[in-house]
């Protein structure tokens, strides 16, 4: 983010919108996300409530990463249990769920799931939403204001929404990840 602001990149990918960003990035939204949870596979619940009464609970994330507020409160009162455990990054966050380390994770599909198919994963975890009202979150191509223009990044919005409405953006995301997870970053409009 610190280069894109001073000029010395020109592009990001699947950054988050907000008011500190836009002050020195054009943002052209291509996708939708929220965080779903990583179950591993041997867990065998279908409700939060459930998950939260089994008694070795842990909770892996990686410090710093943003959630709703609900799951803020959440993994607050999780840390206040001493039932969270910090990972390194996002490879070392998938790595625990998988082996069992953790319990449950949160995790953006446009983040878990090339990780899981990468990795051949995907059968060692199960995915929810048991937060079914937590925000949805625009994910934007960004553009550093250092270089580019207003006009510049116009055209780069107006082409991503030519690609969602004519099927483009759904056959490149389809590449890289599964049917469900292009549903949900696809699921609501780009303007």
């Amino acid at each position: 983010m610190k280069l894109l602001e001073i000029g010395q990149a020109d592009i990001g990918t699947s950054t988050t919108v907000t008011p500190e960003r836009q002050r020195y990035l054009w943002m052209a939204v291509y996708h939708h996300s929220k965080n779903l949870v990583l179950l591993h596979r041997g867990v065998n619940v279908s409700t939060l409530d459930a998950l939260l009464k089994l008694p070795d609970l842990r909770w892996g994330m990686v410090r710093g990463y943003r959630h709703s507020p609900a799951e803020d409160k959440f993994l607050d009162e999780l840390a206040q249990q001493h039932k969270i455990v910090i990972a390194a990054n996002e490879d070392d966050l998938y790595k625990m769920v998988c082996s069992g380390v953790v319990t449950a994770s949160f995790g953006h599909p446009i983040s878990f799931d090339p990780w899981l198919q990468s990795h051949q994963a995907a059968q060692q975890v199960t995915v929810h939403d048991f937060f079914p009202d937590s925000e949805i979150t625009a994910g934007s191509i960004v553009l550093s204001k250092a270089r580019f223009s207003q006009q510049a990044a116009t055209l780069w919005q107006d082409e991503l929404r030519k690609m969602y409405r004519d099927g483009t953006l759904r056959a490149i995301m389809r590449r890289y990840l599964t049917e469900p997870s292009v549903d949900q970053a696809l699921k609501l409009p780009l303007d």
